[in-house]
């Protein structure tokens, strides 16, 4: 009947509710990670009551993906209304013309960021539940759509709140994709896979709109800080010995790109644009390239176009890429050592390679080129040969100065 209550009464009434409970819930579960490990009976008891916390968010997420206005839609006054008086006070206030004060822009903005990364970490904390992950990622997608995007915040404060929020999440992304160095070659292509399809519907959404208008300076700031993130995380994993990763890498290098084409970058703070010529070719490169071998030998000579250096940092964007395999390197080699294992020399003199190349990179980084290739072909002569299982040299200065 017209007088029962719809879906739709809950919109005012509760989306702002929901959010906040998501977000407290996010923070509950955010701790299980700390405490997976521990046996005291304060802790077990802990751990039961996220147990709680999991499945309101698994059914929360499972809410949003199947209708995104409740996520979506903005506080509209600063009380909360019941369901059962929402309507009959809409009423009222209609009749006599009043109305709540409604939230500004910018707690809307800030709403909105607050439940998309925390949907990332659902999505990629892998110590919780299986359905969550999957639930959590299908929310996070689908209020990446176009149509949705737009509902964000207000028309008025669009362009600064869709690089806020969506720069957020791409930084929480790319954090997860540089800084877990537990993630298996299945879980990083599941990554960069949501990863290219929220690359894809940003583009989609650049496309529809009018953003013509600049961001405010800390909008410009945070996207800035998000394409660094971004250039970093998916050079450290293009290299991948699977041609899937590879692919992917290579796909959102692509939509960066396009992205930089849509809004009209011309170089600057933006890592993309920066190289825009040299990351163009790479998303070409990275899709025809058939094989492994055949792949990664045409990704690696692209990857030598990559000549300008990152904004806010002192050197060479590739270095700071090749410092997080580097450092896998050292801790593999190390775990090696501790086993029989015949293999080990092999191991050792990789790893010297390795080292002796990043120490290259970084003379040449430090003064003009004629006299860096000098520097680096003197000390690679001088540089003795790794023999038996001797333990790894310890990480230079200078490469520990710049890790990410």
């Amino acid at each position: 009947m017209p007088w029962n209550p719809t879906i739709s009464d809950v919109y005012d009434a509760h989306a702002a509710n929901l959010r906040a409970l998501f977000q407290e819930c996010a923070t509950s579960v955010s701790k299980v990670t700390d405490l997976s490990g521990a046996s005291d009976k304060k802790s077990r008891q802990l751990i039961e009551g996220t147990k709680v916390d999991v499945d309101i968010l698994t059914c929360l997420a499972t809410l949003y993906s199947a209708d995104p206005s409740i996520a979506l839609k903005h506080s509209v006054c600063a009380l909360s209304l019941s369901l059962s008086l929402s309507r009959v006070l809409a009423l009222i206030l209609d009749f006599c013309h009043w109305s709540f004060q409604k939230a500004s822009d910018e707690e809307d903005i800030q709403e909105i960021r607050s439940l998309l990364t925390a949907l990332v970490m659902c999505a990629t904390t892998l110590e919780l539940t299986h359905v969550l992950t999957i639930e959590s990622s299908k929310a996070l997608l689908e209020l990446h759509k176009a149509e949705n995007i737009s509902r964000w915040c207000s028309e008025a404060s669009l362009v600064n709140g869709f690089w806020t929020i969506g720069s957020s999440v791409t930084i929480s992304l790319a954090n997860v994709l540089i800084e877990q160095k537990d993630l298996t070659s299945n879980q990083i292509q599941v990554l960069l896979t949501h990863l290219e399809a929220i690359l894809r519907s940003r583009n989609e959404f650049l496309q529809q709109a009018n953003m013509t208008r600049q961001p405010d300076p800390t909008s410009r700031e945070l996207r800035s800080a998000a394409s660094t993130k971004l250039e970093i995380a998916l050079l450290t994993h293009i290299c991948s010995g699977k041609p899937e990763i590879g692919s992917l890498c290579a796909s959102c290098f692509g939509l960066l790109c396009t992205e930089v084409e849509l809004v009209g970058d011309t170089g600057g703070d933006n890592a993309i644009a920066a190289n825009y010529s040299a990351y163009k070719q790479l998303a070409t490169t990275g899709q025809l390239a058939t094989g492994r071998q055949a792949q990664q030998k045409a990704l690696r000579g692209t990857l030598r176009k990559v000549e300008q250096k990152t904004q806010g940092y002192d050197s060479h964007p590739s270095i700071h890429s090749s410092i997080q395999p580097f450092i896998r390197w050292i801790s593999l080699t190390h775990s090696l050592s501790n086993h029989n294992n015949s293999n080990y020399s092999a191991w050792l003199e990789v790893l010297s390679r390795f080292r002796s190349y990043t120490e290259r990179v970084l003379q040449a980084a430090e003064g003009d080129a004629a006299t860096g290739a000098a520097g680096a072909g003197a000390r690679a002569k001088k540089a003795p040969p790794v023999k038996g299982a001797q333990a790894p040299p310890p990480l230079d200065k200078r490469a520990a100065e710049v890790r990410c």
